[in-house]
């Protein structure tokens, strides 16, 4: 009988032992320092994973035009906002027709919080075929690397399906109609496209990176159209959100605080005003008071605070920061 109860007193604290164990909350990391490479003029966009603390991927942002939704009922089309492109709904009209006057168009423009209802290229999942055909949308490619005008394109959504959208487009440049598909990938949030080289390899798979540090572009109240700034978008198609906070000490911050904060999955909530402009001559100083608690894509948490906009040439559009997990 003694060995009986022995044996159950040992079983009992063994799994009151594990039970106790389960419940202490992780230690946190360490304070690690990261430096992203925009470059100057803004060149170069770059995928950031909180939880590696590295570059996942970049590419400069004159790779591409338009990227596709992918997922078995994705439909939407968004611009490349970081060359500040916009599109108008020209309604029925021949895919050839040529505005007469383009630089005067009322044109409209995808939202910096990344919300798919609010975008310039309106699609409707399920409408395929003529009703796609009744729409052509004038595109405004904007400036390439040598700061010349790309020029216009109209393009025609022919049908969306659970594998692939089909479009067709004319080109100002070379008075030229294409008709192309693209492939979804569903590892991936979006599959990007350019006019000149087709579909093409933009951004890392969905589960791969959190944070976009780019330029975009952000609707100013005082002014009629959006302006292109740098900042950064976070993963928000793929769970990321997070919490502004200039009120608090970054150092003092814990785990156990991340419950009292709203987190939002607005794509620009992080943004571009972690900076200061100064207007007199166009530099940056960090706004020392904000930092941001970030719900990464695998569900882990982290607090961010920038240092710096510059590296060390005195260089700008090379933002630093510190990172740890809570």
């Amino acid at each position: 009988m003694k060995i009986i109860n022995s044996i159950l007193f040992l079983i009992i604290f063994i799994s009151c032992e594990t039970e106790d164990s389960a419940l202490d909350p992780p230690k946190p990391g360490d304070i690690e320092t990261m430096q992203i490479e925009i470059e100057y003029p803004y060149l170069n966009q770059v995928y950031y994973d909180c939880g590696t603390n590295s570059v996942v991927s970049q590419n400069t942002k004159y790779d591409w035009d338009l990227a596709f939704e992918c997922g078995v009922e994705g439909s939407h089309i968004i611009l490349n906002s970081s060359k500040g492109m916009y599109a108008k709904n020209l309604k029925n009209v021949e895919l050839d027709f040529v505005h007469s006057d383009p630089k005067n168009i009322d044109w409209d423009w995808d939202v910096s919080s990344g919300d798919l209802d609010s975008l310039a290229i309106k699609t409707s999942w399920g409408n395929l075929g003529n009703i796609f055909m009744e729409n052509v949308f004038i595109i405004n490619r904007q400036y390439n690397s040598s700061f010349e005008h790309s020029g216009y394109v109209n393009m025609r959504i022919l049908s969306i399906d659970d594998k692939k959208y089909e479009i067709e487009y004319f080109d100002y440049n070379n008075n030229k109609i294409t008709k192309t598909e693209i492939i979804k990938d569903n590892s991936r949030n979006f599959v990007h496209f350019s006019f000149e080289n087709g579909q093409i390899e933009i951004e890392p798979k969905k589960d791969e990176w959190d944070i976009l540090f780019t330029n975009y572009q952000n609707k100013f109240i005082e002014l009629d159209y959006p302006f292109v700034i740098t900042g950064a978008l976070i993963n928000r198609y793929n769970k990321v959100s997070v919490a502004e906070d200039s009120t608090r000490i970054f150092q003092d911050i814990t785990l156990g605080d991340s419950s009292n904060y709203e987190f939002s999955n607005n794509a620009d909530i992080i943004g571009y005003d972690w900076k200061i402009r100064n207007s007199d001559d166009n530099s940056f100083e960090i706004d020392e008071r904000k930092f941001y608690i970030i719900r990464a894509t695998e569900g882990i948490f982290y607090k961010l605070k920038f240092v710096d906009f510059y590296n060390n040439e005195g260089e700008k559009g090379f933002p630093k920061f510190e990172i740890q997990r809570l």
